[in-house]
């Protein structure tokens, strides 16, 4: 049976929102509901009583897909005014942010720890709005921090461009002290690399801790230290404190000198070069007049496992007397015809170490306040396979010394030595020892405390072994560690890449890292 409805549309009681229209002719019920449930043929008359039924179905079908596409209109319609109210909802809520409340003074000092962390934090708040724009312009200190990497600029940018935005940021920073770092990397072209030293190098007034990457090739390089030399570009450096420069083999004779001619209040200096004399030699063509080194106070040196003349790094260290700490790294110190090797004095220096050079080294340094000293990788005595490190005897000799920490990576010398070495070190606070095989009984037999016992290091805080126990055995190292611990001052162990020593007892007051 089929019905007919009213056309016209009603709203809603409760919301209001229009009802749909109702349908013109709905199906009720089927006409041949028996049929559907076997498979008797029906008479003709049925077969046309369905036939209307399924003709009157199917403009239903047609009125609700019409009322569809209606409500979906109105829906899409709906949504769009809602995105609508949304985004104004969003951007209004901006006004009621409470960063707007904060005193510039108080934004001033967010951005200052935001840039800290960012590469290029001030040309991305400068973006964000004008207010934040005014601000970071009229921030120097904001502008003063340059980090440049690969990432910094692509491959396609000219040299010229990147000189021109350089120039754009140092101009911003106004007087402010600039903090640079030019990476050591290679995918820099280098047209970009020299544009990048050319725009650095006219605000070097205003440097005050600077890495720079100076492994160029030479005609590049050799055309912009020349205009260096010739004060073409500013070579002065009046406000710089810590210089990191990475060169290549050629400057080694080259002027590099001449270029930082005038460092007065330079006070760490870390080179990383194939000489050690390459920077300030002495020499008529390096025009060393006005290099004061005599205020440096950490100095870190990195050569490439050539041989160089002893007397060169010497005379480097005696330009620097009031040295606080020294790193030496990679070099091969040997004597030069007629050099006359001398005692350098270093009254102030607290830490040494030395990676890959001859401890023989130390015999040329007298240093009374030494209290850290560390020895990495050095090589073995030819002439005294056994001696290992014997200038540190002699070295720990000085009258007055008061060491507190030493590391010796590998020890080198023999047990007997290595504890002849200990007590000569009677205030050691730190000890870290690499033995590159087995840990001999007798030397933790002669770490343990007690009476009867020698007493070395008796101060010991902080103890840290690498090496193999497999023949000295756990309990003998257990025993030595609990004989420091109580009641002495034993407070950290640390034993590194030992299977032998798996398991360690809790002892009081004492943390025990096994790695």
């Amino acid at each position: 049976m089929l019905f007919s409805g009213e056309s016209e549309s009603s709203c809603c009681p409760r919301c209001g929102f229009p009802e749909p229209a109702p349908l013109t002719a709905v199906a009720t019920q089927s006409p041949c509901s028996e049929f559907l449930r076997s498979n008797h043929l029906p008479t003709d008359a049925i077969l046309s009583n369905v036939r209307r039924e399924i003709a009157i179905a199917e403009n239903g079908v047609e009125e609700i897909d019409q009322q569809v596409c209606g409500l979906k209109h109105v829906l899409d319609g709906l949504e769009s005014r809602r995105r609508e109210l949304q985004n104004f909802v969003a951007t209004h809520k901006q006004v009621l942010a409470p960063i707007r409340t904060l005193p510039s003074e108080i934004l001033y000092e967010i951005f200052l720890q935001y840039v800290k962390h960012r590469q290029a934090g001030a040309w991305l708040l400068a973006r964000v709005c004008r207010s934040w724009r005014e601000t970071a312009i009229s921030s120097p200190r904001l502008w003063n921090q340059i980090w440049i990497q690969t990432s910094s600029f692509g491959a396609s940018i000219s040299g010229a461009t990147i000189k021109s935005m350089l120039s754009l940021q140092l101009q911003r920073s106004a007087q402010a002290p600039l903090y640079i770092s030019l990476a050591q990397d290679r995918r820099l072209r280098e047209t970009q690399k020299v544009a990048i030293l050319e725009a650095l190098f006219l605000a070097a007034h205003h440097w005050h801790e600077v890495c720079l990457d100076l492994q160029l090739e030479a005609s590049n390089l050799g055309g912009l230290f020349l205009r260096l030399v010739a004060n073409e570009l500013p070579a002065s450096f009046p406000q710089l404190r810590r210089l990191v420069l990475y060169t290549n083999f050629f400057l080694e004779e080259s002027t590099l000198s001449g270029v930082f001619r005038h460092l007065p209040l330079l006070e760490e200096l870390s080179y990383f070069t194939g000489s050690p004399g390459g920077l300030f030699r002495p020499a008529p063509s390096l025009g060393l007049q006005g290099v004061a080194l005599g205020q440096i106070k950490k100095l870190l040196i990195v050569g490439q496992r050539s041989r160089h003349n002893l007397s060169d790094m010497l005379g480097l260290l005696h330009m620097a007397p009031n040295l606080v700490e020294l790193e030496l790294k990679n070099y091969v110190l040997v004597d030069g015809p007629g050099d006359g090797a001398r005692i350098v004095h270093l009254p102030n220096l607290v830490s040494v170490t030395m990676s890959e050079i001859d401890d023989s080294f130390l015999r040329y340094i007298a240093s009374p306040t030494l209290q850290r000293l560390t020895i990495k990788s050095a090589p073995r005595s030819r002439s005294d396979p056994i001696a290992g490190q014997a200038p540190i005897l002699s070295f720990l000799s000085q009258p007055g010394l008061f060491l507190t920490s030493l590391e010796l990576r590998p020890v080198l010398q023999s047990t007997e030595r290595l504890l002849d070495i200990l007590a000569h070190t009677p205030h050691l606070s730190t000890l870290k020892l690499y033995f590159p095989d087995f840990v001999d009984r007798l030397f933790v037999d002669a770490l343990a405390c007690g009476p009867g016992e020698r007493d070395l290091v008796p101060h010991l805080v902080f103890l840290e072994i690498e090496g193999m126990f497999r023949r000295c055995g756990c309990d003998p190292l257990v025993d030595m560690l609990r004989s420091r611990s109580n009641p002495g001052p034993l407070r950290a162990v640390t034993i590194y890449g030992n299977r032998a020593v798996q398991r360690m007892p809790n002892l009081d007051g004492v943390e025990i890292t096994l790695s």
